[in-house]
């Protein structure tokens, strides 16, 4: 449970989703869903900050109506469900998606790409992706994105715009020898689950679309709220006027936050919105 005392003046409550809002079955359960629901009908503004694409969040965002405000790709994307707009969306320009194309296609790796607003996968339906530690996403994968084996090539043959790459690798040398060769694009590298590497424009994070957020909606960072659980967001605790961490988060995560709550296995966004917020 929590360890501080509840703190009740708050406007804007942002959720990370995997490994907080979501279980590690990646399902929300109807105790935290019921806890989002209340803190909507008392008048919260609750907004989503994840790291995955629009397209991956149809099955949980319909399970919560009244989600309004979605920070997708690490903060790339900030979408109106209400309206269906996107109020801000950052790319990566074509000349440097193709310079990582161009990088990455000689190693062994699934690769994962953000197309306006919709998932793709480099692979063929069905395969496998154990061997890149990501089967445990299969689902996400299955419900959420279109597989193409010939994914690169048809996006250098098009004009469409990429927000974010996520790369799956099979081991830690291959990893390490892709960050070091995707310096100086100027992109945001983040290591992320398993082996993976996370891939977006050098402004994109969580932090900075939460910041935009607040402005866009005038509410303060002092009455902001965040759960979080990983590196990436660490900078959105930071700027919270409550911080809060889940019980399985990295150290990194822990350190940024004033308070600690339950795994996500344990409901722990559920019991801090209780306890925070009193609803």
């Amino acid at each position: 449970m929590p360890t501080k005392t509840a703190v009740r003046d708050i406007d804007l409550i942002a959720l990370d989703m995997d490994g907080t809002l979501l279980n590690s079955h990646h399902v929300t359960t109807p105790y935290t869903r019921a806890a989002v629901r209340r803190a909507i009908e008392a008048g919260k503004t609750v907004a989503i900050a994840t790291g995955r694409c629009l397209s991956e969040l149809a099955e949980h965002t319909a399970l919560m109506p009244g989600l309004r405000y979605l920070m997708c790709e690490s903060g790339a994307c900030i979408h109106d469900a209400r309206t269906g707009r996107d109020l801000r969306h950052e790319i990566i320009t074509r000349p440097v998606a193709a310079r990582v194309i161009e990088i990455v296609r000689s190693f062994d790796l699934l690769a994962q790409m953000f197309i306006e607003n919709q998932s793709y996968m480099r692979c063929a339906p069905g395969a496998s992706i154990a061997a890149y530690h990501a089967e445990t996403f299969r689902g996400v994968f299955e419900s959420g994105s279109l597989w193409r084996e010939d994914l690169f090539e048809w996006f250098l043959a098009g004009s469409a715009e990429v927000s974010k790459f996520n790369l799956y690798l099979t081991c830690e040398e291959d990893r390490a020898q892709v960050r070091a060769a995707l310096r100086g694009l100027g992109l945001m590298i983040v290591d992320t689950t398993g082996l993976g590497l996370e891939l977006s424009s050098g402004t994109s994070t969580k932090g900075r679309a939460l910041r935009q957020l607040c402005a866009l909606l005038n509410i303060p960072a002092e009455r902001v709220m965040v759960v979080g659980d990983s590196d990436n967001d660490v900078d959105m605790l930071q700027m919270a006027g409550l911080a809060v961490a889940m019980g399985n988060a990295v150290p990194g995560a822990r350190a940024a936050a004033d308070a600690i709550t339950d795994d996500c296995d344990h409901d722990g966004v559920g019991h801090a919105i209780e306890h925070y917020l009193g609803v």
